[in-house]
């Protein structure tokens, strides 16, 4: 499977004031220093946990569509769209009729609805079915309190330790294991 981002988020879960107030930090000479480590705690938060933070559209590509299609960025708020390429090589778009948005192991799946069945005209090819779904707790402000938490500690230790000699507190880890979502191979 091949994850495609599509529209990325617009703002980071925590802001430059907060983290400065975290880690006790009272001059602004370091808020682009911090900019940059927010982002990558954000990046190591969602690598961790499997998800993604802040509102954002993705394609992820599947090559048939077996019982189900597991999405890979988590939690999935909705399912914009499911197209496939038919036997012909054109491209079609599967009615919203045939599937509906799931839950298999806590993770998002399509799935069919009650009484359908995929398309059988469906190539069961690399990359032949995209799936464009909403994935993301929302805006900043949905985002839960611990994965804030998680991500202030990231910028403070490494404020601290810029040359990232001190290992990262397993409190990190902590906060955002309640929060991660278990990947699996597609059904």
């Amino acid at each position: 499977m091949k994850s495609t981002l599509v529209t990325p988020a617009t703002v980071e879960p925590v802001r430059v004031p907060e983290v400065r107030e975290h880690s006790r930090i009272d001059i602004q000479d370091e808020d682009p220093y911090l900019s940059t480590r927010i982002t990558a705690a954000r990046v190591a938060a969602e690598a961790f946990t499997r998800s993604v933070f802040i509102t954002q559209t993705w394609d992820d590509s599947f090559d048939s569509f077996g019982g189900g299609l597991v999405l890979a960025k988590q939690p999935v708020q909705s399912i914009t769209s499911v197209t496939y390429t038919d036997g012909d090589g054109d491209t079609q778009t599967l009615s919203t009729d045939v599937y509906e948005l799931g839950e298999l192991h806590g993770c998002g799946v399509v799935r069919l609805k009650y009484n359908q069945v995929w398309p059988s005209d469906a190539r069961s090819h690399p990359d032949s079915i995209t799936v464009r779904y909403v994935a993301g707790y929302g805006l900043a402000t949905s985002v839960p309190q611990p994965i804030k938490s998680a991500i202030e500690l990231y910028v403070s230790h490494y404020n601290e330790a810029r040359e990232g000699e001190t290992p990262l507190s397993q409190a990190f880890r902590a906060m955002l294991g309640p929060y991660s979502f278990f990947r699996f191979a597609n059904p």
